[in-house]
């Protein structure tokens, strides 16, 4: 897996072409021929309901090409943890005389 996310079509013949993260996919897959599609039809959901369910699938499974992808105003499923704040610097020690 390289990639989750959430679309309307998926039946048209430039599918993979016209997403934003194809290069992406075919820097891992090699060639189209070597992507494959899997759909989980949610139809009943709400909008909350499947960002959730991408975010949890990409926390347990990091698809590579989610971590690379940037936010374009669509919906995507990219999820990135905060950065932890760094140490602070320990203060010097005073110098005895």
């Amino acid at each position: 897996m390289i990639y989750v996310g959430e679309s309307d079509e998926t039946d048209a013949r430039d599918f993979f072409t016209k997403n934003d993260q194809f290069k992406c996919w075919l820097s891992y897959a090699g060639k189209e021929e070597n992507l494959y599609l899997s759909i989980y039809p949610m139809r009943e959901s709400s909008g909350t309901e499947r960002s959730q369910l991408i975010r949890k699938i990409i926390s347990k499974y990091k698809p590579v090409c989610n971590e690379e992808s940037s936010q374009n105003g669509q919906t995507t499923s990219h999820v990135s943890e905060p950065e932890p704040e760094p140490e602070p610097e320990p203060e010097p020690e005073p110098e005895s005389d």
